[in-house]
C-alpha cells in the first residue's frame, strides 16, 4: 500500500490524505494498486455521489489593540445562506457563474469562544 507522490512511491499500510477521496484513490494510489479501491472509485463516479464543488477557509487575524471586539465578538457560529431550501441554492450555483453567488458562508469566531484566548494573545483575535 501507499502513495505516489511526485513520482516518489511512499509506501504505508494506511493513507490520510486532506485532497479528497476521488483525488487521492485516482491520483495517488499508483495505478498497479488501483484495483484494491476499485470498488469505491466506481462508486464515486455515480452523480449522486461524486465531489462537485469544493470548500474554501480563510482565518482572519484582526488586531484588536485596545481589547474592544474581546467582550463584543458573538461567541455562536453563523451559516448564512440565500434561502432555507438548500437543494435549490445548491442548484442555483451550480447553473451560474460560481464566482458571482456563493450557496452559503460560515463565519465563526474562534478566539471569542476560548476563555483564555486573550490572556494567551492579547490584543488579537481570529475568525473563520
Amino acid at each position: 500500500y501507499g502513495v505516489v507522490v511526485k513520482g516518489e512511491h511512499i509506501l504505508a499500510k494506511s493513507v490520510v490524505s486532506s485532497v479528497g477521496a476521488p483525488t487521492t484513490m485516482t491520483r495517488l494510489i499508483p495505478e498497479s494498486r488501483r484495483s484494491l479501491v476499485s470498488k469505491y472509485i466506481d462508486i464515486m463516479k455515480d452523480a449522486n455521489v461524486a465531489s462537485n464543488i469544493s470548500l474554501m477557509s480563510m482565518f482572519v487575524g484582526i488586531r484588536d489593540p485596545d481589547g474592544s471586539l474581546t467582550n463584543n465578538l458573538p461567541k455562536s457560529n453563523y451559516w448564512i445562506h440565500s434561502s432555507w431550501d438548500h437543494d435549490k441554492n445548491m442548484e442555483e450555483y451550480c447553473k451560474e457563474d460560481r464566482f458571482t453567488k456563493f450557496p452559503a458562508f460560515f463565519i465563526s469566531f474562534s478566539s471569542a469562544k476560548d476563555p483564555d484566548y486573550a490572556s494567551r494573545h492579547p490584543g488579537k483575535h481570529v475568525a473563520l
